[in-house]
């Protein structure tokens, strides 16, 4: 007889769709947990009078996306600046990079990139496939 035989096939099919099946819930858990780091630096360095703006910030998580909402108005010339009242009178410098939101997911960005690939490793091994 020709042909190829291989061993353990079904088994790694299985092992796959398991994987596949965890992985949105897996996703859901890394991405809230990435939120929470990114949230907890920026709240405390946003500037404060009654705390409605830094409590303002809010997770958003579905599926495969994840932001940071903040539902103040003002928020968006707090974090980057720029011209803002009667005849543009109140200036703000400009910063592109942002002041609170992005720097904070540049400082947690490793720490966000090594808790999605244990993540990704333990739901292997969960579904019952070797990771070396």
């Amino acid at each position: 007889m020709t042909g190829l035989d291989v061993r353990g096939l079904d088994d790694y099919r299985q092992a796959l769709t398991r994987m596949a099946d965890g992985t949105d819930q897996m996703c859901r858990t890394v991405l809230d947990q990435a939120l929470d780091m990114v949230v907890s630096y920026a709240r405390p360095r946003i500037p404060r009078r009654t705390g409605a703006t830094a409590g303002s910030l809010q997770r958003r998580a579905g599926g495969n996306r994840a932001g940071v909402e903040a539902t103040a108005v003002h928020f968006g010339w707090l974090d980057y600046g720029g011209d803002v009242g009667r005849a543009l009178a109140v200036h703000r410098r400009y910063d592109p990079g942002g002041r609170y939101l992005y720097p904070g997911l540049h400082v947690h960005h490793d720490d966000i990139t090594d808790a999605m690939q244990r993540a990704y490793l333990d739901l292997a091994r969960a579904s019952g496939l070797e990771v070396t």
